[in-house]
């Protein structure tokens, strides 16, 4: 069966209300942190990964470890202090049930003051330029995924984030760039928006990391996907979404970017930070339906 008729049954499938996708869903999590020492001689490192608001059963390993909060947008996380041995390796596991919602809205003939921001980068306001006047939040969220689905293509992903400039600029940006210049294009003319980050909670996915937006209109918190919006359509995820639908298949792990944690500058808090640049690591994250 070709992508492009798998995709239909699948929006179909979404858009009826019949997929579980669409409805409340539990899962469990593991996140797994393979450290290495690869020198000659002992090393000492913090070690700090995010944890969802949402979660439940939580467990973790080993035990000597603190659950805190940062201050910018009161992410969760938990703080290991690890020793390793020369050329030991290490594995810090955790372990938690989380429950995923479905993010769906409707557009509402509402008005708001379409006047960019003072302060907005010139590249940002050219764009803002472009597009149609409206003054209609929801009709000007419409304009911009269509923006970004036109002039945007995925790639090079990162673990990092790709900026504004670089969305604009590069020939390839992952979904981190999309939602980067997303999140500008809104708040230029005011509107409120954040960066989501976290992980797919199935199978689907190459990549288990992924960033999307969440957006606040006339006191309404919901979730958008420009980069999925525009590779479902393309024939290049397996996933879906559309404007005014997130379905159940992934979990927010933290929100922003820019973070002081431990009185370290973190850009964005999805894979684990070290404080010590000589320990090599990796992330293994697991799910499975309950």
């Amino acid at each position: 069966m070709s992508m492009g008729i798998k995709n239909q049954i699948l929006s179909l499938y979404i858009e009826t209300g019949l997929s579980p996708y669409t409805k409340e869903r539990n899962f469990q999590v593991s996140y797994t942190i393979n450290l290495e020492n690869p020198t000659s001689n002992p090393q000492v490192t913090k070690v700090i990964a995010p944890l969802p608001a949402n979660l439940f059963d939580l467990q973790f390993y080993p035990e000597n470890a603190s659950i805190k909060k940062e201050e910018k947008f009161l992410n969760t996380y938990i703080l290991w202090q690890v020793e390793l041995k020369p050329k030991e390796k290490k594995n810090l596991v955790t372990t938690y049930k989380i429950t995923s919602m479905p993010s769906i809205f409707k557009s509402k003939k509402i008005s708001f003051s379409n006047e960019v921001n003072p302060n907005t980068p010139e590249n940002i306001k050219s764009i803002i330029q472009e597009l149609p006047v409206t003054n209609n939040p929801y009709e000007y969220l419409s304009l911009v995924n269509q923006y970004i689905q036109k002039n945007l293509s995925y790639g090079d992903p990162v673990t990092g984030l790709y900026s504004t400039t670089d969305a604009i600029s590069r020939s390839k940006v992952d979904c981190g760039g999309y939602s980067s210049l997303f999140i500008a294009l809104c708040k230029a003319v005011n509107i409120k928006a954040e960066l989501l980050l976290g992980f797919w909670l199935d199978k689907k996915a190459k990549e288990p990391m992924h960033a999307w937006v969440e957006v606040e209109i006339d006191n309404e918190k919901f979730q958008v996907d420009p980069t999925i919006n525009q590779l479902f359509k393309l024939g290049r995820a397996n996933h879906y979404s559309r404007l005014g639908l997130i379905p159940s298949d992934r979990v927010i792990v933290s929100t922003g970017s820019d973070l002081i944690i431990e009185g370290e500058k973190i850009k964005i808090l999805q894979h684990p930070h070290l404080d010590n640049k000589n320990i090599t690591q990796s992330l293994t994250f697991h799910s499975k339906t309950l």
